[in-house]
């Protein structure tokens, strides 16, 4: 039974993702067609070019594929708007559900972060000032401990536990809430960098520069 029910699941509208290509195939059998002639007048040109003939000739194909590409956009944006319109008011009747459960963690972590802060707070304040009177009694007893603390290395545990012990009933982490670039130390961020991150950012400086960096290979290409 809970076999039957996944299968269900995976597939609930039934949708004949395998017959798809078949279909799809014989509806652009026109455009099928002209990609057919263009990979021939593409399999006449020459390894090398070696004539303004040549260069025509390219030239020209080139356009004839700017011209069969775009139609392939076109008409796959038309086609599979229908899928992509269903799987967007689908997601969105998910999200109805989903997202607020995730609002909920949201809230949650919110206020505990306010809790949090003010503990913070209250802690510094108490390192400060002076125990009140229905705490001397309390303080008198850590004061004993201290005193009795066997050596630096345990007092220094012993404050720190104190310190962390309401802060330490929730996990806490480190968020970045912003940051100064002129500050930050870019030699020692450098290694997080992805190889795609470098290239835009070099493509952006070259687009605004020119090819000027040092340690980048440029090669002048065709832009057709």
């Amino acid at each position: 039974m809970e076999k039957e029910e996944k299968n269900y699941r995976s597939n609930l509208f039934n949708v004949d993702i395998d017959g798809l290509e078949d279909i799809l195939a014989e509806v652009h059998e026109e455009l099928i067609q002209d990609t057919s002639n263009l990979n021939d007048k593409f399999s006449e040109l020459p390894a090398e070019f070696s004539s303004s003939e040549d260069i025509e000739n390219a030239t020209a194909i080139v356009k004839e594929i700017d011209i069969l590409a775009k139609k392939w956009r076109e008409t796959r944006l038309k086609d599979l708007k229908p899928f992509k319109s269903a799987e967007k008011r689908g997601s969105d009747w998910f999200k109805d559900y989903e997202n607020p459960v995730k609002d909920k963690k949201i809230s949650v972590n919110k206020r505990l972060n306010e809790y949090l802060k003010k503990e913070r707070e209250r802690q510094e304040l108490e390192s400060e000032v002076e125990l009140e009177e229905e705490e001397v009694e309390s303080e008198e007893e850590f004061v004993e401990m201290v005193q009795s603390a066997a050596n630096e290395e345990e007092l220094d545990e012993l404050i720190s536990s104190s310190n962390q012990e309401v802060i330490s009933e929730v996990p806490t982490k480190y968020e970045v809430r912003g940051f100064n670039r002129k500050k930050l130390p870019m030699e020692q961020l450098e290694p997080y960098f992805t190889d795609h991150q470098l290239k835009a950012a070099i493509n952006k400086h070259m687009n605004e520069r020119g090819p000027t960096l040092n340690g980048v290979d440029y090669e002048e290409v065709v832009n057709l």
